[in-house]
């Protein structure tokens, strides 16, 4: 059996990992938009300070990437980008910060 290492999830974002995938097989099914899947590079805007960041969701991060910050789908923020769509507002908060980000763009180049 083989585990990797580094990819652990409480039950609860497992849950909604879950969820999101039956919403992103649907969606790849009828052609219903274009979603953010692992290997999209997404371009986002902080809605409180108009700074404009660009991810690419992995399964997991490579150090040393320098043109693109690589966004684990394990991550908090990962997970609330997966299955996101252009437009999208994606709240975000740390401890009493309470934020978020629009989706700006979405390149699935496969």
């Amino acid at each position: 059996m083989g585990v990797e290492v580094g990819f652990f999830m409480s039950p609860a974002s497992l849950e909604i990992l879950e969820r999101k995938n039956q919403q992103l097989i649907r969606s790849l099914l009828t052609g219903y938009g274009n979603p953010v899947l692992p290997g999209s590079l997404v371009t986002v805007i902080d809605c409180q300070d108009s700074q404009v960041y660009e991810f690419r969701l992995v399964d997991h991060a490579v150090p040393g990437q320098v043109s693109v910050v690589e966004l684990p789908v394990d991550s908090s923020i990962g997970l609330a980008l997966l299955g996101a769509r252009i437009g999208d507002y994606i709240q975000l908060g740390v401890g009493d910060d309470r934020g978020g980000v629009v989706i700006l763009s979405i390149r699935n180049d496969r």
